[in-house]
């Protein structure tokens, strides 16, 4: 994950550079659609984390509560 943020950074501070220098924002497409899916990538990873970890969860206190009617 951090390799891909270190390269979207550095493609964003290239891209700034070249619009800088060449007065064109040609660019800006290739930098939107770095950062919008990294974007993706990150919210589908800790998304698909937290569902893993509420599945957990869920299952613990399940079991807890069900111990708790059997007078355990």
């Amino acid at each position: 994950m951090l390799i891909v943020t270190t390269m979207v950074v550095f493609l964003t501070l290239l891209g700034c550079y070249l619009m800088v220098e060449l007065k064109t924002v040609a660019p800006l497409p290739y930098i939107l659609g770095g950062w919008f899916t990294e974007f993706g990538v990150v919210t589908g990873f800790y998304f698909n984390k937290a569902t893993k970890e509420n599945e957990v969860k869920l299952q613990y206190y399940l079991d807890a509560d069900k111990n708790n009617k059997m007078g355990c």
